[in-house]
């Protein structure tokens, strides 16, 4: 599987001009729809996805983008 969460320019990010980028494959793909409909269709309030450094398994760490800054915890979250 294949799912990362990635800052495109990070050089940039203190200029407010970096940007996200997200890679996956059809089954980090699927990954993510099944968090996101679990936030969807249950009372939670938020669904965390993070690397196998951080003790998940929803996100890969292996950066795809060439210069890219790997995250290793992404929130998902429904406003208050």
């Amino acid at each position: 599987m294949l799912l990362t969460i990635e800052i495109a320019n990070p050089k940039e990010l203190n200029q407010g001009m970096a940007e996200i980028e997200i890679y996956c494959d059809s089954e980090g793909l699927d990954s993510l729809i099944k968090q996101l409909n679990f936030l969807k269709n249950n009372n939670e309030s938020h669904v965390h996805l993070m690397t196998k450094s951080w003790a998940g398994t929803e996100l890969s760490e292996k950066v795809q983008g060439k210069g890219n800054l790997l995250i290793h915890k992404m929130t998902i979250a429904k406003p208050k």
